[in-house]
């Protein structure tokens, strides 16, 4: 067993804090990772979660910046076009948000091994992290991780604003 503590990134944690994690506290957490203070685990899982937000915003925002192009120009104002090439744009994201991790001696690890029967019970009995409506399959695959890294370290750090999927309150 490895005596240094994983911290485990959920999605939410870059896509609603800082999509290039370039922030004060994910410095010190980048920072802490390559003096090896803890090992940071951001799984293949939650790259693709984050990378698929990270486009479907990247188009958002461009669509908003062509319909304020429009605007100005009803104005009589020429305005360049906003042309962004998105499939282009999101490879060099994904790209660099890989190169972060791993430069903090992060690891990327693939889906752990997960027994499906248990999910399925899990998500037919409503239990955390499944919600209600038996919605949260990514959220018991990041838990799976999460278990995983407790054996392999003795102890973990999940960090997610999930507060419904992971958080031992009352909803």
């Amino acid at each position: 067993m490895n005596n240094r503590r994983a911290l485990l990134v959920d999605s939410n944690a870059i896509v609603a804090t800082d999509w290039f994690l370039k922030s004060a506290p994910w410095r010190v957490i980048l920072y802490d990772a390559q003096q090896g203070h803890f090992h940071l685990v951001v799984p293949a899982l939650v790259i693709q979660e984050v990378v698929g937000r990270y486009r479907a915003t990247l188009i958002e925002e461009a669509e908003k910046a062509r319909n304020a192009n429009n605007s100005v120009r009803r104005l009589g104002v020429e305005v360049p076009d906003c042309q962004i090439d998105v499939d282009d744009l999101v490879s060099r994201y994904e790209v660099a948000l890989r190169a972060k991790v791993t430069g903090a001696r992060g690891t990327i690890p693939d889906l752990p091994s997960v027994d499906l029967g248990k999910l399925t019970i899990m998500a037919t009995g409503r239990l955390r992290p499944f919600d209600h409506d038996g919605n949260g399959f990514r959220d018991a695959i990041l838990w799976e991780h999460g278990l995983e890294l407790v054996a392999q370290h003795g102890r973990a750090v999940l960090i997610s604003g999930d507060r419904k999927a992971f958080h031992g309150g009352k909803d």
